[in-house]
């Protein structure tokens, strides 16, 4: 809890651009293997949590965005992360 679980932050100056209500940190299951979904449809961005909507973002420059789709974690704070079934559909 308390990590912004589902919120979407730009490194390139902004920050973050949207996180999710507190009281959606129930949805993440500590210590056992969630499933999260991230639509990007134009220029909105919908992210879930295990079946839950986090936020909800429309984004002029997400939009126009152009390159390719990583994954990351920051340094810190003793997280650890795997990935697994990573699915990718265009819309």
């Amino acid at each position: 809890p308390d990590h912004d679980t589902g919120g979407i932050y730009e490194s390139y100056g902004r920050g973050w651009l949207i996180k999710p209500d507190k009281a959606k940190d129930a949805y993440l299951k500590m210590g056992e293997w969630n499933k999260m979904k991230i639509i990007c449809n134009g220029d909105t961005v919908t992210t879930y949590l295990n079946g839950h909507e986090m936020v909800k973002l429309t984004d002029e420059k997400i939009g126009n965005g152009k390159g390719g789709i990583a994954l990351q974690i920051h340094d810190g704070g003793g997280i650890k992360v795997k990935w697994r079934n990573i699915y990718l559909t265009e819309l």
